[in-house]
């Protein structure tokens, strides 16, 4: 168990590495191409990494799975996954060409061969860290990716100057991970071998991997589709924007992967064990991650112009309000995460899965519906479309964990978080001396507020909160 969990931490530790340095990586890339040219680049991008999910079949977690607790069968079932993914592989290929070609104006044949390399790369990838887990190696899968993120972003650093080396970045990106699956193919050999000739009986790849199939796809028009719906109805400069303003939230977003991870076993043993104190703690988790996510959104969106400014200079400028939603966007997601968790710690996976589905059709049209005004209209969209579905999700998270927060608590928290969004709407583009006093007068009312209007039971159990989640 303790190298178990020492593989784990060291995954999670290159991962962050690997997310940093990738983010990193494409914000430099938006510095020295145009918002068109990097629009460009980000479309490229999400079609690879849409059809790599459709790619998948749903399979790489099955595989996993089924390696793990049946590693005598591993063999043949490496070889049913191999055989379904180079089939659907070979199919998407032909249909990227297309989409490309008649839907995005690439008709560069030399690009779009460097493009079709990178996806079946990347699919290559998919195939080898889904084994790779299987057999437990995390730390392989760990470090390669961490290694060779920094390894492109130092080759990327050295050889991208201008905005017409777009192939170059295609080509640096696919050469890295063809090496990358060299790599990985030489450990996963050595693990899998021959392995058994026939797989368990009764048992279909196919048939286990379509519920998770069905979810990566329903997750597309909110996570991946974006993108190309910007595409298509505002241009690539819009996406451009947008691409770019997204990489400045990565830092939060592993906070909430984190916070999640650190959480969940503590909330579910307490679930089990103290009904009573599951409602306290989770209340007081919810209104610390609320106040505090509030507060971060709030100055990061104030000064959301000085960043886009010093990071992607002053052509990304119309980048700055849709910046400052986009840290709001995130907040909302961090509560979609948070319920989530609840849920889930509660036993309550079948009435997520619901609500999923929910957020997918009410998010997804809001999306659709804002493509057409710009990377602003898109980020108001999405900031409409997560408050509905925040709404739902706390309405029904009421009834299925007894009261967990009182109605009128979450119609403040709602209005201090729509004030709060408005607020930096129209301070975005103050002077930086107003920011400024603006961001240490909130601060001091938070200090007060915390100091003198809570009691000291309440200072106490949120002070207990952050040492839990510092302490993991």
């Amino acid at each position: 168990m303790a190298g178990l969990l020492k593989d784990w931490i060291i995954l999670l530790g290159s991962n962050v590495f690997q997310h940093g340095f990738t983010a990193i990586t494409y914000l430099y890339l938006a510095r020295v191409f145009k918002p068109e040219e990097y629009g460009i680049f980000s479309v490229i991008l999400t079609v690879v990494t849409i059809a790599q999910l459709i790619a998948s079949l749903g399979m790489n977690r099955i595989v996993t799975r089924e390696i793990a607790s049946r590693p005598a069968n591993a063999g043949a079932l490496i070889q049913k996954f191999r055989f379904y993914l180079s089939l659907a592989a070979s199919v998407i290929a032909f249909f990227i060409v297309i989409y490309l070609f008649y839907f995005e104006a690439i008709n560069e044949i030399t690009l779009l061969v460097f493009i079709v390399t990178l996806f079946i790369v990347n699919t290559g990838w998919n195939y080898f860290e889904s084994i790779a887990f299987g057999y437990s190696k995390f730390r392989l899968v760990g470090i390669t990716g961490a290694v060779f993120a920094i390894v492109i972003f130092l080759v990327v650093f050295i050889s991208i100057k201008d905005c017409s080396q777009l192939s170059l970045v295609i080509i640096i990106i696919a050469a890295a991970g063809l090496l990358k699956l060299l790599i990985m193919n030489y450990y996963i050999h050595q693990l899998s071998g021959e392995g058994a000739e026939e797989g368990r009986e009764g048992f279909s790849l196919i048939s286990s991997s379509l519920p998770l199939y069905g979810t990566v796809l329903l997750s597309l028009p909110i996570i991946q589709m974006p993108v190309l719906f910007l595409s298509q109805f505002s241009g690539k400069a819009e996406v451009g924007y947008f691409a770019a303003i997204s990489k400045f939230t990565v830092p939060i977003t592993l906070i909430i992967h984190n916070l999640n991870t650190i959480i969940l076993p503590k909330l579910s043993h307490k679930y089990n064990s103290d009904r009573e104190g599951f409602k306290q703690m989770t209340r007081n988790l919810f209104l610390l991650i609320v106040l505090g996510g509030i507060l971060l959104s709030f100055v990061s969106g104030t000064f959301s112009r000085e960043m886009i400014w010093l990071f992607l200079g002053s052509s990304y400028d119309p980048a700055s309000l849709p910046l400052a939603l986009q840290f709001w966007i995130t907040l909302n997601m961090m509560f979609h995460s948070f319920i989530g968790t609840v849920m889930v710690s509660a036993g309550k996976e079948k009435l997520m899965v619901k609500l999923s589905v929910f957020n997918a059709v009410v998010v997804g049209s809001f999306i659709v519906a804002g493509s057409f005004y710009g990377a602003l209209g898109m980020s108001i969209a999405m900031w409409c479309g997560y408050l509905v579905g925040i709404i739902v999700h706390l309405y029904f998270l009421n009834i299925s964990v007894e009261k967990f927060v009182s109605y009128k608590l979450i119609t403040a928290l709602l209005l201090f978080f729509s004030t709060g969004t408005v607020a930096v709407y129209y301070i975005t583009y103050q002077e930086i001396m107003v920011k400024v006093l603006i961001g240490v007068g909130l601060l001091i009312v938070s200090y007060l507020t915390f100091r003198f209007v809570l009691s000291e039971s309440k200072q106490k159990e949120v002070r207990d909160i952050i040492m839990m989640v510092r302490n993991g």
